[in-house]
């Protein structure tokens, strides 16, 4: 049987987390102080001898917990390639609505947060596989970059960056989006590099 390379690459599993985002803002702060309290418990646990009759380390978490994951959307991501977080980053950099022609250096400061939150957007969506809705138990497969931008508006910052978190655990590199951010061709004012033409096509989505 001939070596198919493009079947075993098509086949490779990449790396991905799981994420419970609340929806009831009221408890989100305690339903992030139970999942780190449960974290902590089960640690704990492990590295203790107990009897069979003793209460496990975070029992007394688990039943408020599962009451608040109820109202919770959990969010699963995945590492994304490097072609698609370059394709990311030349869509976000490319937007017309992030120009940066004729900004004063304040100005263009504000644009520049702007289009990294962008990118984040994009990044959450493309690396979003499923999305489970736990009050009832309905499955999304995937997230549009409408989605995204629409989920980041309607999140309180700390939870919004839960989930960015939670997609650099996965892609197993915390300072990539960073790096890109900070990279010279990224923050430009449209004029194009050699050998870098700005106008590749963006990533399709697809989903939702």
């Amino acid at each position: 049987m001939a070596f198919n390379l493009s079947q075993i690459i098509s086949d490779i599993r990449v790396a991905t987390k799981k994420v419970d985002i609340p929806l009831n803002m009221e408890n989100a702060s305690r339903f992030l102080e139970l999942v780190e309290a449960a974290k902590t418990a089960t640690m704990a646990e492990a590295d203790t001898v107990r009897s069979i009759t003793d209460t496990a380390p975070g029992a007394e978490f688990m039943e408020e917990l599962e009451q608040l994951r109820a109202d919770t959307l959990t969010f699963r991501l995945r590492a994304l390639s490097s072609k698609e977080l370059s394709v990311l980053r030349r869509k976000a950099f490319t937007d017309p609505a992030f120009s940066m022609k004729n900004l004063s250096q304040d100005e263009k400061a504000v644009r520049e947060v702007e289009r990294e939150d962008r990118l984040m957007e994009y990044v959450i969506s493309q690396a979003t596989v499923e999305v489970i809705d736990n009050s009832n138990g309905e499955t999304k497969k995937g997230l549009s970059f409408d989605e995204a931008a629409e989920l980041r508006g309607g999140l309180p910052e700390f939870l919004w960056q839960k989930l960015c978190d939670t997609w650099s655990e996965a892609q197993g590199l915390g300072n990539v989006v960073s790096e890109a951010i900070s990279d010279p061709t990224f923050r430009r004012d449209g004029t194009e590099q050699d050998g870098e033409p700005v106008d590749a096509a963006p990533v399709e989505n697809g989903k939702g």
